[in-house]
């Protein structure tokens, strides 16, 4: 069997009405599992006086009709089934007739989907007919995940409000995707308080996500203003810390949201996002952007080795080498405060600056020079007084012409900020507290043939 026949197949299958106690056999006819296999499932249902119950396909899914709207609360439930590890299934499936879940455990992945486009999905059950989902090359898998599960984010979003598809309402959606992204990646590095973010989502979201638009309004605007002219604030959103920095200053739209759009926000917020490097909004942006807009443009995602053939002649080569020069010179401390001065006040810009990777590599290895001298300079004199990063983001500038890519540029210096204060408190045990955030780079949204300096 091959994956056209799979395709139609399961079109046949969901494109006839459903039947709860009838549907899980047509489905696994699909994949020619053995008559036995078949049969023994079938006897044991009709054993079973509750219609449409759990139905478990040893060590290949498990399967459970849920309750109007209730199919990814299901989803949530089979994942912990305590079953045996020679039964334990690969794939876990719920269905209320309307719509399905599924969520295949092997590579941690999730889907939602209506009920009559089940087999535009048939790739995601291939295993179960011996055929195995091609993965790619080795990546992160946080990062893969991540842009993924982003991405039917931001396809819901579109298909419940159709309007945020045009120009108008383009810096919108960019500015509410960037937003709710440094909430994921706050609630997950400690910048907030333990699941915050997700836990008032889910408890005061609405089940059907028909109050998670005004919830995300309020959460955004209670972020922008500082704790004492703050007024009254509704109770579980007193635990929001001022962010500031530019990110959340100005009150902008946030798209309606459907219970699936909810559930796909939540699925997005349960993934670790702790070590996610800031290069994966590059590859958001690439995956986000339009096909056709994107190769026009040239949005192309440029590697760390490709930004370090560049960084290194420019700057990054000088500064080691007075770094080495400097080691064992009689006038050594004063060398080091000079080269010190000097890495302070390096202006970096990059007039097609796309979602900020030159820019970032370019902060990460200036920091990390600074944390290496700051670590030589203690080692010369124990007294010193405890150190302090002179390497600022509004140090760094940019100029790009797609809008999605310019508010991710911002966003990745603000979160390779964050992860190098960590760093350099590990060194010094100097802790940087995390909000309110300092300015952030000088990213312009612009044709960088056209902007006047």
């Amino acid at each position: 069997m091959n994956s056209a026949e799979i395709e139609m197949k399961l079109a046949d299958v969901v494109g006839a009405q459903f039947n709860q106690e009838e549907f899980i056999f047509q489905f696994m006819e699909v994949f020619d599992p053995p008559k036995s296999t078949l049969t023994k499932l079938k006897n044991g249902a009709k054993e079973n006086p509750q219609p449409g119950s759990d139905l478990l396909w040893p060590r290949k899914l498990h399967f459970r009709v849920a309750e109007a709207g209730q199919t990814a609360n299901v989803i949530d439930t089979l994942k912990f089934e305590d079953i045996p590890k020679n039964k334990a299934p690969r794939f876990v499936m719920a269905t209320d007739g309307e719509e399905f879940s599924l969520f295949d455990k092997k590579l941690d992945e999730i889907r939602h989907c209506d009920f009559n486009k089940l087999n535009e999905h048939f790739d995601f059950f291939l295993p179960l007919a011996g055929i195995e989902r091609y993965t790619g090359s080795e990546e992160n898998p946080a990062d893969v995940k991540a842009v993924a599960r982003l991405a039917k984010l931001q396809d819901e979003i579109l298909r419940v409000n159709p309007d945020w598809a045009g120009a108008e309402k383009n810096h919108a959606l960019n500015q509410f995707i960037t937003r709710t992204l440094f909430c994921l990646f706050a609630e997950d590095t400690g910048g907030f308080e333990k699941d915050l973010f997700v836990k008032t989502i889910t408890e005061y979201g609405g089940e059907d996500g028909e109050h998670t638009q005004a919830l995300l309004q309020k959460t955004y605007r209670i972020m922008s203003q500082p704790e004492a002219e703050r007024g009254k604030v509704p109770t579980h959103l007193r635990a929001l810390p001022w962010v500031n920095g530019g990110l959340f200053t100005k009150d902008s739209e946030v798209p309606s949201f459907s219970r699936r759009a909810r559930q796909l926000l939540l699925d997005a917020a349960r993934l670790s996002w702790r070590e996610i490097s800031p290069d994966i909004f590059g590859s958001m942006m690439q995956s986000l952007a339009d096909q056709d807009k994107r190769d026009e443009l040239g949005l192309h995602y440029t590697s760390v080795p490709n930004i370090m053939k560049v960084l290194r002649p420019l700057f990054l080569l000088s500064l080691e080498e007075d770094y080495a020069a400097a080691q064992g010179h009689p006038e050594e401390p004063i060398r080091l405060e000079k080269l010190l001065h000097r890495i302070h006040h390096i202006r970096v810009f990059d007039p097609a600056c796309g979602s900020g990777n030159f820019l970032i590599v370019a902060y990460r290895e200036l920091r990390e020079l600074e944390i290496r001298i700051l670590k030589r300079q203690r080692a010369l004199c124990s007294t010193r007084s405890a150190p302090s990063s002179g390497v600022k983001l509004s140090n760094f500038y940019g100029i790009e012409i797609n809008d999605l890519a310019a508010e991710t540029a911002k966003l990745s210096l603000w979160i390779i900020e964050y992860q190098m204060n960590q760093e350099f408190r590990d060194k010094f045990g100097q802790a940087v507290a995390p909000f309110p955030l300092n300015a952030g780079g000088h990213i312009h949204t612009g044709n960088a043939l056209r902007v006047v300096g």
